[in-house]
């Protein structure tokens, strides 16, 4: 009796499976398309943030480029010479 009823449980578990296999390849389908969708999501948030750093390294850059040209020669040299006189006191 035990069998009987471990075989149809089997051959119903099968039936349903076989009359849901076309609703099953429809969420399969959904299932990897929506995939897509997210990985096309996280390139394009991280595309964003690559520009974002890019800009932040290009604009302390350009900080740091007026900064360097403001100071002269002389400048240099009066600035090692103050560092100078404060390593010596």
């Amino acid at each position: 009796m035990k069998d009987l009823f471990v075989f149809g449980m089997g051959f119903a578990s099968g039936w349903a499976a076989r009359a849901n296999a076309d609703s099953l390849r429809e969420a399969a389908v959904s299932l990897i398309a929506a995939g897509y969708r997210g990985a096309e999501r996280l390139r394009m948030r991280i595309e964003t943030e690559r520009e974002f750093v890019q800009d932040l390294l290009a604009e302390g850059r350009a900080q740091y480029q007026a900064a360097r040209e403001v100071m002269s020669p002389e400048g240099e040299e009066s600035a090692a010479t103050d560092r100078a006189r404060v390593r010596a006191a």
